[in-house]
């Protein structure tokens, strides 16, 4: 079965800039001067050229005059190579992998710092990935793989890609997600 990859922008691969209300969100500008997560950003491009199958998945607020369209001009600016059909928005409080071309399975992985979003995707069957970006993961509630945002990332995901799962009499087993798992390699 093929993987394919799902990345978030917002917390993810874009820098989550706080705000002191929530009609920032609103403002021109906003989405586009985010600036990148470079480890993920370059981890990114790297599994691109390599041929990974890889979607942005990220959620938008649709009744924003300015946010699709920033987020679309921001992976113009920082991801080029990513085709835009391989860009999938989502409108803010809908399900994600809802919004999947296909059927989502288990080698479907979905990077995310928004612990909501993974536990959807989980229970829907697909692997989720909680990217530490510094500001998340207070509450420990999130239970599966981690992610950190440092010059290991490229070792890590590779191990995460590698290792979760093996195939075993046409049935799949998961390894080492039942515990929090923090690779520091």
């Amino acid at each position: 079965m093929k993987t394919r990859i799902f990345i978030d922008m917002d917390g993810t691969l874009a820098e989550w800039k706080n705000i002191q209300s929530n009609n920032e969100l609103y403002q021109k500008g906003y989405y586009e001067s985010l600036k990148p997560n470079n480890y993920i950003l370059e981890e990114t491009k790297k599994l691109i050229r390599e041929g990974k199958d890889i979607y942005i998945l990220s959620s938008f607020l649709s009744d924003s005059d300015y946010a699709l369209k920033e987020k679309n001009n921001w992976l113009n600016k920082y991801l080029p190579e990513l085709p835009i059909e391989k860009r999938i928005f989502v409108p803010y409080g809908d399900i994600k992998y809802k919004y999947l071309p296909s059927k989502i399975t288990s080698f479907d992985y979905l990077i995310d710092d928004h612990t909501k979003n993974l536990l959807d995707w989980k229970e829907a069957g697909g692997t989720g990935i909680k990217f530490l970006n510094g500001i998340n993961h207070i509450k420990g509630i999130w239970q599966g793989l981690l992610l950190r945002e440092d010059e290991n990332i490229s070792k890590n995901f590779k191990w995460i890609l590698d290792n979760c799962y093996k195939e075993t009499d046409k049935s799949f087993e998961l390894n080492n997600i039942d515990e929090e798992y923090e690779l520091e390699i």
